[in-house]
């Protein structure tokens, strides 16, 4: 299932609209595709919960990182993104600045800009009209090059997995410690508070010790993060930087929460290499002792010892 907000455009009553479309990958059918005024967590939920019940929950969902799909928090969470984990259901994302990536979703998003927003309609209601209009043919009537000429209604299967409505516990492994996070997004971990993330306020953790000092934090089956217990401050003092490394380079495949110098580490890497805050460096892991790393699925890679050094120091 791909899933994404096209841009928001303005109605004729000058209202915002932003369209929300889901689709099944394999058969390009479009499951859902509804308009709100705003792309705000409980009519995303609905829509969803609308859309699981009718047609059963998917193995994955690939979407952006935007708002409500994810967050440039911890492991990228959102609290739609929690759901769908709880559900059973595999969180994908795409890279930043790479909406090609969900390719056959945009081509279907400009198809519906061109057909149903030019001009717009004056109200909600009439917009909503042509978003149904569009989906019908487009599902039904529609023969699509990309399925050999076939109409994505003749292609389309439901999910076998039906929607539970009351939500999956989450479950870990007896040898893995766990901790539920407070309602300040903190966990208390070896004698410190650690910082985890808002989104994940009265949920259970568990931590899974991989080798000698070294720690791994899951949500239910995502890997969030990995840790080792070396110098340099608390556990706690290392962590408060979380999101402000998290907003300087959460583009990157792996974060790594550290101290402030892990700051000024990265600057000089991103002078080094001529990166801006738009071409954030996309393959590296920093590699800093005593600190979370927060994983992004993609490629990565290490600084060099060089690049490290002195890094504490200046």
């Amino acid at each position: 299932m791909t899933i994404d907000y096209k841009g928001e455009f303005l109605l004729g009553n000058h209202r915002y609209c932003y369209p929300l479309t889901i689709v099944d990958h394999l058969s390009r059918y479009i499951l859902a595709c509804d308009g709100f005024p705003s792309t705000q967590y409980a009519h995303t939920r609905k829509v969803f919960e609308r859309v699981f019940r009718e047609h059963g929950l998917p193995r994955a969902i690939l979407s952006d990182n935007g708002s409500p799909f994810g967050s440039p928090g911890l492991g990228r969470l959102s609290r739609l993104s929690l759901w769908w984990i709880r559900l059973g259901v595999s969180v994908e994302r795409i890279v930043p600045g790479h909406p090609e990536q969900n390719g056959a979703h945009e081509r279907m998003h400009r198809t519906l800009k061109e057909q149903t927003t030019r001009p717009p309609a004056s109200t909600f209601e009439l917009q909503r009209k042509r978003f149904d209009h569009f989906r019908h043919e487009f599902n039904n009537e529609r023969p699509h090059e990309a399925l050999g000429e076939k109409r994505p209604v003749t292609l389309y299967a439901p999910s076998p997995r039906p929607y539970p409505e009351t939500l999956p516990p989450i479950e870990y492994a007896g040898h893995l410690e766990t901790r539920k996070v407070d309602h300040s997004g903190m966990i208390r971990w070896s004698g410190s508070r650690l910082v985890l993330s808002h989104t994940l306020h009265g949920e259970w953790v568990g931590l899974e010790e991989i080798d000698d000092g070294i720690w791994s934090l899951y949500y239910g089956l995502v890997l969030l993060a990995r840790s080792t217990s070396a110098n340099g401050g608390s556990m706690a003092e290392r962590t408060l930087a979380c999101h402000r490394i998290t907003r300087l380079a959460y583009r990157a495949p792996f974060v790594r929460i550290g101290s402030a110098s892990t700051l000024r580490v990265l600057e000089r890497f991103r002078h080094k290499h001529a990166l801006t805050a738009l071409q954030p460096p996309a393959e590296l892991l920093l590699m800093f002792p005593g600190c979370f790393v927060t994983h992004v699925p993609g490629r990565s890679e290490e600084l060099n010892g060089a690049e490290l050094d002195g890094a504490d120091g200046r």
